[in-house]
């Protein structure tokens, strides 16, 4: 999907009971566009703490690993070296969005052209939520 303002979103996770098992998204190429961002939303449950980290790789055959990435909170942003904990779930009201970000230079000083966001299991989890990727600033059209 694509729109007006030189973005693309994709959906990475659907929506619905979310966290329970691990997740790795489908790899992104970051070839065209100059930055990407993860936006994990999560809905009203017994709240918990998953890992989250953004994956690099090179080509499709290539050997997946966390690189560094910045994280949005409280409209602050911080870089997060390897990977980076975050609640999920929560009474109404108390749910929160995280947002993790990587640009396609940082990407390419890893000799990386790929990228995916992993996160790591919550035991006995049945909060919903879902994860979208937003790529921007397309070089060219697609």
């Amino acid at each position: 999907m694509t729109n007006n303002i030189n973005t693309k979103i994709i959906v990475s996770r659907e929506a619905g009971v979310l966290f329970d098992s691990t997740i790795i998204s489908d790899f992104i190429s970051l070839n065209n566009y100059k930055y990407i961002d993860f936006v994990i939303s999560s809905g009203i449950g017994s709240a918990g703490n998953t890992s989250v980290s953004i994956q690099g790789r090179n080509g499709n055959d290539g050997t997946a690993k966390s690189v560094s990435c910045r994280y949005k909170q409280d409209g602050m942003w911080t870089n997060v070296i390897i990977s980076k904990s975050v609640s999920i779930g929560g009474t109404a009201g108390n749910c929160d969005n995280h947002v993790f970000r990587i640009t396609a230079d940082d990407l390419a000083d890893d000799e990386f052209d790929q990228v995916a966001i992993k996160t790591t299991a919550v035991s006995n989890s049945s909060v919903p939520g879902c994860i979208i990727a937003i790529c921007y600033e397309p070089r060219y059209t697609e």
